[in-house]
């Protein structure tokens, strides 16, 4: 890959890329991506991998409100895949798989105390990945795939680590997942989702 751009945003949603007048994509209050690679100047890339799907369902408290707001950010999934497709056919368009939350509970209560279980974000994560495959699983002769990310990350040892005091009065220390780790993964778990993304796009190759 001979040049690369990078337009993540921290706790950004796949609605607010597709619908605030801030993000980059975003001209007149339409998703325009034709009008985002004129205004950067860009070339039109070969291969575009769309990673989405935390930030849109982390909060949801019930299979309900994840079973709509998943219906809702599938519309706006293929809005975006339309209007790139409107530029041009030829871009591969990848769909990253999301990533599972961290193993246990504990980090989640490290960073977010008593508002969120990791049950119910894996939960939510799990009905959003279903829901995601089954929508895209038959694309790929319009040129748009699914990239497994989520098969390739450590979720005990990749999601940060920091060594803590077994308890109060004892210096024995173990590791222990960081605070920010319960969906954040370290650097060694970005280079693991690096990998997928590598060797998806080598699979291009003759």
């Amino acid at each position: 890959v001979s040049q690369s751009r990078y337009e993540g945003r921290s706790g950004w949603t796949a609605n607010k890329f597709y619908t605030d007048a801030t993000s980059p994509f975003v001209f007149g209050g339409v998703f325009n991506f034709g009008q985002y690679l004129s205004a950067n100047s860009i070339v039109a890339p070969d291969y575009l991998i769309i990673n989405l799907g935390v930030n849109d369902v982390f909060q949801e408290k019930s299979d309900e409100a994840v079973l709509v707001k998943i219906a809702n950010t599938l519309v706006q999934y293929q809005g975006m895949i339309d209007s790139i497709k409107a530029y041009s056919t030829a871009i591969k368009v990848g769909i990253a798989v999301t990533i599972p939350p961290a193993y246990d509970q504990e980090s989640f209560g490290k960073s977010l105390g008593v508002n969120y279980q990791r049950w119910r974000v894996k939960r939510n994560n799990h009905l959003w990945n279903r829901a995601l495959i089954n929508y895209f699983k038959d694309n790929e002769a319009d040129g748009v795939y699914l990239v497994p990310i989520n098969t390739n990350l450590d979720t005990r040892y990749s999601m940060g680590l920091e060594s803590l005091p077994v308890n109060a009065r004892n210096t024995k220390t173990v590791e222990s997942i960081e605070s920010n780790g319960h969906v954040h993964p370290s650097e060694s778990g970005y280079w693991q989702i690096a990998d997928v993304y590598w060797y998806w796009l080598k699979s291009f190759e003759s």
